[in-house]
């Protein structure tokens, strides 16, 4: 049972993330069939292997997995259909309040963490020349996140 809630939740995640990348380019409309047309051929692959593969449960000499295989295939494929048709119902009767209470049209710039940070704040001290902020560990992490074709800035 765990299996298919997995599964389902997959599939939902594959096709509600590929709208939500559309929206950043479409209207609604066409960014749903966009979304929906991209996206079925790779989770009806997926659902086809996880299908054959506890199908395959079904040669077993254990009584419990040759029965449990067959369920498991059967459940991968309701879930199959119920991703196909009704997360995109869903998606059409939420309309704009599906990504509630975000916007997915807006993209916003990411502060710099980690090795990306601390490369910011070598290069960015003014007066400096990106010195004031720098220790053993810090000269070590800038060395890390420079590119290998770029000066070394110390």
């Amino acid at each position: 049972m765990v299996v298919i809630f997995g599964v389902g939740t997959d599939y939902c995640l594959f096709l509600v993330s590929r709208f939500r990348e559309e929206l950043r380019r479409k209207e609604r409309p066409e960014a749903r069939a966009s979304a929906i047309t991209q996206i079925t051929p790779v989770i009806a692959a997926s659902a086809l292997t996880v299908i054959v593969a506890f199908m395959s449960m079904g040669i077993s000499r254990f009584g419990m997995d040759k029965t449990m295989g067959y369920a498991m295939a059967i459940g991968v494929g309701v879930t199959l259909l119920a991703g196909l048709t009704l997360v995109p119902a869903l998606m059409s009767l939420f309309g704009k309040y599906l990504f509630w209470p975000g916007n997915p049209a807006a993209v916003k710039k990411r502060r710099p963490f980690g090795l990306a940070y601390y490369r910011q704040l070598g290069q960015s001290t003014p007066g400096m020349g990106g010195r004031a902020h720098r220790n053993g560990f810090t000269n070590t992490l800038c060395r890390l996140a420079q590119p290998t074709n770029a000066p070394l800035i110390l």
